[in-house]
Order: C-alpha cells, then structure tokens, then sequence
C-alpha cells in the first residue's frame, strides 16, 4: 500500500497523507510522492458532495482536523512578534484569534463549523451576502455576454467552505441550498475578479503559468482559478494563521494545498511545480521570507505571472507592502482592488508610488476605475497594470469602466509615459 494513503474506518484517510513531507524525505522522487497523494484526494473529492452523516466525511474531517493542529505547531512557534508588527492592525488581533482555534484540538475537529459556530474572525462572513450592497452581483455577472460559455461553470459552483455559508437566489436574496438556482456570492465575486482581467487585458487564466495572491482571505481564489481553467502554480503569499486555515477548506475542497517548508520541503518547491498535471496551490509565509526562493524553485517567468491582490494589499502594513513589492516587479500583469484609504494609510500615494518607481516608463499601461458592485458610502477600485509586450488595460464597460467610473484624479498622478487606459 502507498505510505499515502491508508484505510480507516471504511474510507479513503488522507491524514497519512497531511504531511507529504516524510513521504517525499523517503521516496524516491517528490513528484510521484506528490502525484500519488493527488489522486487519492481528486477520488476522494470535496467534502461537500459526501452524505452528511457517512463514514467518509466523518473520516475526511478527522483527517484534516488532526492535520490542522498538527501543522500549527510546526508552523506558529516564534511568529506570533513579527505577525504583530507585519500586520500592524486589526489583522493582528484577528491572527490572535485564529491561531487560538488552530492550535486547540477541540476547535481543530470543529472546525468545519466556523462559519457556523460563528467563531471570530469572520473570515467566512467576507461577502457572503451579509451587505445588502453584494445583492446585484448575480444578476449583474449573469448579463455578461459571455456566462453561459466562460463564467457559469465556475460561479455556480457550491463545493468550497463549510455547508452552512450563506446561498442566494439569482435575485442575491437568501435561498436554500435545495432551491434550484441557489448561488455563493462569494464564488460570484471570485469570479468577477477574473471577469475584470479578461474583459482589460484579454488573458484567458488558462494561458498564465504562475499566480502569486497577497492574501488568500478564505482560500477560495485557488478553487476558482481551477474551475476557470488555470493549469499553473498558485502561490498564497500570507500570514501564517491564515495560510493554516486556507490549506484545510482547499483540501476540504479536494484541491492540493501545500505549505512551504512544512508539507514541501524549499528543495522540492521547483519539481512539484514544474511537474504538475493539476494546479497547485503553495502555501507560502510572509513572516517567514519564503517568497524569493520560492520564486527561484518555481522558475516561472515574472512577465507569465499574475500578481493578484483583493482588498489585502491595500489594508496590509505599510511595511509588508514594502517587503513584498521586490518580488513582483516585472510581473506581466497585476490587478489590485482598492479603497483611497484604510487604516490610516493613504492608499492613493502609496500605489502611485509604486506604480511609478516599480512599474512605469514604457513598460506598462495602467488603468484604475471605481468598482460597479461596491459600498456606495466607500468606494472601491480596481487598479489593473498590463505589461505592453502583453498587450494595454483596457477600460470595458462590460465590467463597469467608464468615463464616470475612471479615477481621474489618481490617473492623472500616473507618470505620463505609462499611458493610461481609455474608455473602450
């Protein structure tokens, strides 16, 4: 029998499988290692679609319950003073939080009910249907010429997070999960995202080989690109709490999380990601400096890389900002969702900052217009930059660019040569 998979209470028990680091120490080569734990959990599958009271889904949420603590252990020690100065703000006290459910046994076995148990912090409230602003967004996502062909497959999908999140109906009211027609609209948002990337810069996720995401919120941006297509490696730059908890609900969700370092030793970064027949998702630390050599395993051309960041660049101190910005410059493309400020950081000064020192000249073309699906008393913005040998950012009224909807007033601080985008 595999040293990954093994039986236990009549089902598949991928816990053997958790730590692939001792397979990989002893096996011949990570990728068969790695390859082997794949497909025990794709057969698997998500714990969404197993009876709620069969063996199986008992057996899957002990797995990944044990696992959780486990891992925290490994990982957490000696990080809790540079979580607190990396983040700077109330993301401080929510890692406290957090780590306080990922390091007691009892939370670890229960903590499929977190959204449930109503448990701080709100990681699974994010856009679930709690602002009543977020209503239009099916119906607004669903007019998109292109649904039926591009966008439904992935936003009507249900699998990913605790059974209990929040469903809507097509109107963005509350439905049943047994109504036909029931949506997350938190998998509608996570679709946005990527329906703003293609309608400005006309990439198809499937044709990009690296993803790297500052901050992973709830895990669901990995799942997402799987469904729309993306092959490549996506690496979860985050604080460590958070990349515990988003490796449990993707692997919840049958999809292969990795932590760096701890699940993956830093030598077998470059194989597992170069070798892979399935996405992959890297858990990587940002208190723990893993990204250069991450970056240098994966030997993925920056200017074939999407850098992504919803909301997290934007509200992370200014100093992991700073330590982050080095590992991106000459990314092909990047989309950052924004307010003007948050947490007393003028949001506006700092991208122009960085736009214009790590991303200007010739090389790129800069669009930034305020989001259609937003909080009408806080305006949101999507800022998209597009390196000109890709192509330019487009402004599309498919996703709500306009001349009314441009922010002028921080284009016209764009250094000129990176010619900003017009209304298409």
């Amino acid at each position: 029998m595999s040293p990954l998979v093994s039986l236990s209470k009549g089902c598949v028990d991928l816990h053997t499988a958790e730590n692939v680091s001792s397979c990989i120490a002893g096996a011949a080569g990570s990728t068969a290692c790695i390859e082997t734990y794949e497909h025990a959990l794709a057969d698997f599958g998500p714990s969404a679609r197993l009876p709620m009271k069969s063996g199986a889904l008992a057996c899957r949420r002990e797995s990944l319950g044990n696992s959780l603590c486990e891992h925290a252990w490994r990982l957490l020690p000696g990080t809790s003073s540079k979580i607190k100065s990396e983040a700077q703000n109330i993301y401080a006290t929510w890692m406290r939080q957090l780590q306080g459910h990922v390091t007691k046994p009892r939370d670890c076995a229960r903590f499929y009910q977190f959204h449930r148990l109503k448990w701080q912090p709100q990681v699974f409230f994010w856009a679930e249907g709690t602002l009543s602003w977020y209503e239009p967004l099916v119906g607004y996502l669903q007019a998109d010429p292109l649904y039926q062909t591009t966008w439904r497959f992935a936003a009507e999908k249900l699998y990913y997070g605790p059974r209990d999140v929040n469903v809507v109906n097509a109107n963005g009211r509350p439905a049943s999960r047994m109504e036909a027609g029931a949506y997350r609209l938190k998998r509608f948002e996570e679709v946005e995202h990527q329906r703003v990337l293609w309608h400005g810069s006309r990439v198809n996720v499937s044709t990009i080989m690296q993803i790297i995401e500052f901050g992973g919120g709830g895990g669901e941006t990995s799942a997402t690109m799987r469904d729309l297509g993306f092959r490549g490696v996506h690496l979860v730059y985050d604080l460590p709490p958070m990349l515990l908890m988003q490796r449990y609900f993707l692997r919840d969700a049958a999809v292969p999380a990795y932590l760096v370092g701890v699940d993956v030793p830093m030598e077998h970064v470059g194989s597992i990601a170069t070798h892979a027949r399935t996405p992959r998702s890297l858990m990587v630390s940002s208190v723990h400096n893993q990204l250069p050599s991450v970056l240098r395993g994966t030997a993925v051309p920056l200017l074939n890389t999407l850098v992504i960041a919803i909301a997290s660049f934007t509200e992370a101190g200014v100093q992991a900002r700073n330590t982050f910005r080095p590992n991106i410059r000459g990314a092909g493309r990047m989309l950052i969702g924004f307010w003007d400020q948050a947490f007393k950081v003028n949001n506006n000064a700092y991208l122009l900052n960085m736009l214009n020192e790590d991303f200007g000249g010739f090389q790129y073309s800069i669009c930034v217009w305020r989001r259609k699906i937003s909080d009408p008393g806080r305006r949101f913005f999507y800022l998209l930059a597009v390196h000109r040998s890709l192509g330019v950012a487009s402004c599309s009224p498919q996703v709500g660019c306009s001349a009314d909807s441009l922010h002028t007033n921080f284009l016209e601080k764009v250094t000129a040569a990176a010619k900003t985008c017009a209304p298409a």
